[in-house]
């Protein structure tokens, strides 16, 4: 009788939500200490790519609603690297961290 054994390799991202937030926090906006929906959608719009901007606004939703409802535990409307990093309902995908480095680092 032959045994067949599975084995499941998991990746690992490139990238960890500590990068994505220390990248955020570099970026340029209005506020000096936190992003607001306008800061993001004017980087996304002015910084990425066409092939990655889907990737970001169709999994927030409009005006990254739903980014704002997993990050922004205070609800100020504006994300704090530290806060988003301690929230643990803010968590992405693999494909959402890179495109969010590739437009907010590059």
């Amino acid at each position: 009788m032959m045994m067949m054994t599975t084995i499941a390799m998991v990746t690992s991202c490139e990238y960890s939500m500590k990068d994505v937030w220390k990248c955020a926090n570099k970026s340029e906006r209005h506020h000096s200490n936190c992003l607001t929906a306008s800061d993001i959608h004017k980087t996304v719009r002015t910084k990425s790519t066409l092939f990655l901007r889907p990737i970001l606004l169709h999994s927030e939703g409009p005006r990254f609603h739903k980014l704002f409802k997993d990050c922004d535990s205070n609800h100020d409307k504006c994300l704090h690297p530290e806060e988003a990093l301690k929230a643990p309902s803010c968590k992405r995908n693999c494909a959402w961290r890179s495109a969010w480095i590739k437009t907010f680092c590059t």
